[in-house]
């Protein structure tokens, strides 16, 4: 089959989304696990109790109050809308004519909009700081985790 069949291009889609998606959720709560960190909202989820300095939550709202690094939310959506930036941009022929596209009204507003899927990444990742579940670092280290899961799966079945 040529490289740009359809029915190739809907195999090496879907197995990079779920590489990547693989692998960002088993760093990312490997890292979660073995960190603990506090969430800013530690307090309020453990049903903390000043009298006795004890938390009241049961067992698993406790351990998810101690999950805080690196932001799960971030790193999915992260690791999911980089692979459909790149494959749209893939699609668009950024890699083959990046100065016919930088020159051209069309090409400039093809790659603006091979980009708006990052627009609802950092939307997904700057709500969870605005909801009080995560610190700023935990984000960005989300963030970062997650766009370099896709990097790596796009380019694993997209060379």
């Amino acid at each position: 089959m040529p490289k740009n069949n359809p029915l190739v291009n809907i195999h090496h889609g879907t197995c990079t989304i779920l590489v990547a998606i693989g692998l960002s959720e088993f760093i990312c709560n490997t890292a979660k696990v073995y960190v603990g960190r506090l969430r800013p909202n530690f307090y309020a989820m453990c049903g903390f109790d000043k009298e006795t300095l004890d938390c009241t939550a049961d067992d698993h709202m406790q351990a998810e109050s101690r999950m805080s690094f690196p932001s799960g939310h971030s790193s999915v959506s992260f690791t999911g809308l980089v692979c459909v930036t790149l494959f749209l941009l893939g699609r668009v022929g950024l890699n083959r004519n990046v100065g016919t596209i930088r020159s051209s009204a069309r090409g400039k507003m093809l790659l603006l909009i091979s980009c708006m899927p990052l627009l609802l990444a950092f939307y997904c990742a700057t709500s969870r700081l605005a909801d009080n579940w995560h610190h700023p670092s935990d984000i960005i280290a989300g963030t970062a985790l997650g766009t370099i899961c896709g990097f790596i799966s796009y380019h694993l079945y997209f060379p």
